[in-house]
């Protein structure tokens, strides 16, 4: 009989609002402080569900969030984009200072 972790829902959310209190799936009682990104978007890295921490390299929960899940709430939350390339970035303006010639 395999046990399977149990989602659940229930985050509370930090002074700052940018990290909430989640429950450890599989383990019963505990919470973890981590990312605000775990309750509104579910991670394509490590195919976490919404509401569930990231897994880590020993496939056990983790506090740290994966970069995609980061960037998927930034987009969703922001409407951020992927950012160009660094060669398609515009380029900064460069002024030269151009000195009066001294008439004597």
């Amino acid at each position: 009989m395999s046990v399977t972790p149990q989602i659940s829902l229930v985050a509370y959310e930090s002074r700052d609002g940018r990290r909430v209190f989640v429950k450890v799936p599989d383990e019963r009682g505990r919470y973890m402080l981590t990312d605000r990104c775990v309750v509104e978007v579910s991670c394509p890295n490590c195919r976490s569900a919404i509401g569930e921490p990231c897994k880590g390299l020993q496939k056990s929960y983790s506090v740290d969030t994966c970069y995609l899940r980061r960037r998927a709430y930034n987009f969703k939350r922001k409407g951020w984009a992927i950012p160009p390339p660094v060669d398609q970035m515009p380029a900064k303006p460069r002024y030269k200072l151009v000195l009066p010639k001294d008439q004597s």
